[in-house]
Parts: structure tokens; sequence; C-alpha cells
């Protein structure tokens, strides 16, 4: 499956346990055309720069052999970033301000990318429905 162009200008914060995993799937969404924030192997270093940063990416790609921390979950929340988490457990049926889902391994490049791209496209439709909602308020 060809994935050139398919995340194109989209902007992703990579987060992942295993820096091999993490350094691949940042050079496989730049492959697919996104804007890279990291990759992260440290949880803490992520939130710390996610602190100090002005341009906070639209999505987040974050792997962990079990289940991330509950903690990392609720501050991309709260920052509003849509979450694909791919680990062995899910993330569960939490209700969060940002969509989310997750993947579990063992999995193909292209499944990430493909999944980050519906994520992208549920983020764009729900900020559709907030702008209808605004203008009809």
């Amino acid at each position: 499956m060809p994935i050139d162009g398919t995340l194109s200008d989209v902007s992703i914060l990579v987060i992942d346990e295993r820096p091999f995993r993490g350094g691949y799937v940042a050079e496989v969404l730049k492959a697919a055309g996104a804007l890279i924030a990291g990759p992260f192997d440290n949880p803490a270093a992520a939130v710390a720069w996610s602190s100090d940063t002005d341009t906070l990416p639209m999505l987040a790609y974050i792997g962990f052999t079990a289940a991330p921390d509950q903690s990392l979950i609720d501050r991309l929340d709260s920052l509003g970033l849509s979450c694909l988490a791919v680990c062995s457990e899910s993330l569960g049926e939490r209700e969060g301000i940002a969509p989310r889902m997750s993947l579990r391994p063992p999995l193909a490049a292209f499944q990430i990318v493909d999944a980050l791209s519906h994520l992208h496209d549920a983020c764009r439709d729900r900020g559709r429905a907030w702008m209808d909602m605004a203008a009809n308020g």
C-alpha cells in the first residue's frame, strides 16, 4: 500500500518506549508527508517538550509494550491531541476530549499510517462539527 503524501503536512508527536521502533515509525511517517516532533523514548521528556513549545502537533503516536501510563494519556488529552496508541492493551472506553484509537502489534507500517490518517479525518470532521455548532449557536 503506497503511503507517500498520505499525511501531508500533518504534525505528529512520536513517543515510543523503544527508541529503534520510535525512530522507524518517525521515518515512515515522514515518508508519508508528516511533520514530526520527536521521537521521544521518555514520556516525561515528551510532556516537558509539549509544555515548552508554542506549536503543538495535531496528533500523537505512542508505542508501549503494555498500556501507556494514564497520566500521559490524560496530558495528551488535555492538550487536545488525538492519540493513536500501539500497545498490547487497549486504551479503554474512557471518553476523552480528542478522538483516540489503539492498535495491537504486530502490524505493518502502512497500518500505522492508515490509522493516523483516519484519526486525522476524524479530527477534521469533529472540527467541522464544532464550527457548525458555533455558527448555528
